[in-house]
């Protein structure tokens, strides 16, 4: 089997952030970058998906079913994200009753077995970060130590499991510790944790989010990234305006998923977008077509 950390494609590629069941979204924006039906660019620029493919938009299957095709054909390559996981570890989500045959604000409902098998298979044949001399790709949190741990690793949720339970079976001496403090090393201790959803930090205030006090909130990694390689993340749902030219570690992730409300838009698309960061050029293609050019700091 391959390792959980594989070779990115040479040449020029497009980076695409979180799609979270977008397919008219995603439909637009291969559109703006001349990409036809089966994924094929008629420069021989190929496509790389940062993960978060699936929740909160209206076809999280369809959008699925797309994205694998074009990794089967070789056209595309794409990391898993943490949604993607959740749905490996069978966790129900406020977001992911859709995957569970649950009626979820109109979106598209998976009732067959079979259909959440083949989309579960998609997600355990995906890598966790894909790596080549000059760029990298993570979907949330590229750090060294987990990287290398990746490396050795060739199944996700083996993985997974191995540093969860070795953080568990080390709490169970820890009585002393307090709630965030224990959650907080269930987080940032385990590989798969920490790449598909970064490093978290006690939280400053309480905040709730899908109904649920946090205990902690994520900490900005890419603040201290100071490597020579470009690495291209998403996860952090950051509307377009918010700069990305403060380090050589680019968020991808425009905010598309805060569109939706189940079927229903939530906010206006010119606030929150999909877009795709072509390397290494540097600029930037949304799905309204816009063109946005990213200074980038020099080594």
């Amino acid at each position: 089997m391959s390792s959980l950390v594989r070779p990115l494609f040479s040449g020029p590629i497009d980076i695409v952030g979180d799609l979270h069941g977008d397919v008219e979204a995603l439909e637009r924006l291969l559109s703006h970058l001349h990409y036809d039906a089966q994924g094929i660019h008629p420069h021989g620029r190929r496509l790389v998906f940062v993960g978060d493919l699936v929740d909160r938009g209206p076809d999280s299957v369809s959008l699925v079913r797309r994205i694998r095709s074009f990794v089967e054909q070789g056209v595309a390559q794409c990391v898993l994200g943490n949604h993607e996981l959740n749905l490996m570890l069978g966790k129900r989500k406020a977001n992911n009753g859709w995957f569970f045959g649950h009626k979820d604000g109109g979106l598209v409902v998976v009732k067959d077995k079979a259909v959440r098998d083949e989309l579960l298979a998609f997600f355990q044949s995906l890598p966790l970060a894909l790596v080549r001399e000059d760029a990298r790709i993570v979907h949330a949190c590229w750090q060294p130590d987990m990287i290398d741990m990746a490396t050795t690793a060739n199944d996700t949720i083996e993985f997974y499991e191995f540093h969860a339970f070795g953080t568990r079976l080390g709490l169970a001496q820890r009585a002393d510790l307090k709630p965030w403090q224990r959650e907080m090393r269930l987080q940032n201790l385990n590989p798969v944790k920490v790449l598909t959803s970064g490093l978290e930090v006690q939280a400053k205030s309480s905040v709730e989010i899908d109904g649920k006090k946090r205990l902690l909130e994520r900490y900005p990694w890419w603040q201290d990234y100071e490597d020579a390689e470009f690495c291209f993340f998403g996860h952090y749902s950051l509307p377009f305006r918010i700069p990305r030219d403060a380090s050589r570690a680019i968020c991808v992730d425009y905010g598309l998923s805060k569109r939706w409300v189940g079927s229903k838009k939530q906010f206006p698309h010119d606030e929150y977008r999909l877009g795709a960061y072509r390397y290494p050029e540097h600029f930037v293609v949304f799905d309204n077509g816009q063109l946005v050019e990213q200074h980038v700091h020099a080594t």
